[in-house]
């Protein structure tokens, strides 16, 4: 399906080389479709440069790309700012597929373990943009979840102001709502559609198979 050519892809300050199929990172990126396919010199040499990009955050997207997997090893807190960090790559090199799987890995660990991403916050207020589908999507989780422990005395130099601020406006709207509370079973099943990346007018399959497949999840807990 993707072909045999392969691209040479140099990455972080060390140029760490990866030798990746060209189809397989045309398919699912626009930036490496345009850079590869175009008129840019990466076309012609079949080289890029990614100077910029972590290693191991490359690594990690190697692996979703050929075999659809996220990393699982570590500690909770390392697993939550690997997922984020990876969501960062992916929106800078325009692969919404993989910030969507993301997005709902971070969903299945929150709710595996009921323990919120908080240590993350700094990153993703440094590295997206004000309305990033990620950072919505930590402010909900914390402003559903996270109820009296929220109140600690040292989470305002722990957490970015605007931070503080924007889980204030979102506590505060949920108490307007019927259903404020987030259970487990519910974030377990909760459609994340509005939290992915799609093209104007795309919105994610309905799958009411969903609760199904999360029996399983749960089995192999």
């Amino acid at each position: 399906m993707f072909g045999s050519e392969t691209v040479q892809v140099k990455v972080s300050k060390t140029l760490q080389i990866f030798h990746l199929h060209k189809g397989v990172l045309s398919f699912y990126s626009k930036y490496f479709d345009a850079a590869l396919n175009g008129r840019f010199k990466e076309a012609k040499l079949l080289v890029l440069e990614l100077a910029t990009e972590s290693v191991s955050t490359f690594e990690h997207s190697v692996t979703w790309l050929y075999a659809r997997q996220l990393p699982t090893s570590g500690p909770l807190r390392n697993r939550y700012q690997t997922l984020c960090e990876l969501w960062a790559f992916a929106d800078r090199r325009e692969v919404p597929m993989l910030m969507n799987a993301t997005v709902n890995g971070i969903r299945d660990e929150t709710a595996r373990t009921w323990q919120v991403p908080d240590t993350t916050l700094h990153f993703v207020y440094e590295a997206t943009v004000p309305t990033a589908h990620l950072k919505r999507l930590i402010v909900m989780l914390l402003s559903r979840h996270g109820g009296s422990s929220m109140l600690r005395a040292d989470l305002h130099e722990r957490w970015p102001e605007e931070a503080v601020w924007e889980m204030l406006c979102a506590v505060t709207k949920l108490k307007e709502e019927t259903n404020m509370a987030l259970s487990k079973e519910g974030l377990k099943v909760m459609d994340m559609c509005e939290y992915h990346s799609h093209e104007d007018s795309v919105k994610c399959a309905k799958f009411g198979e969903r609760a199904e497949a999360m029996k399983s999840f749960d089995g192999a807990r």
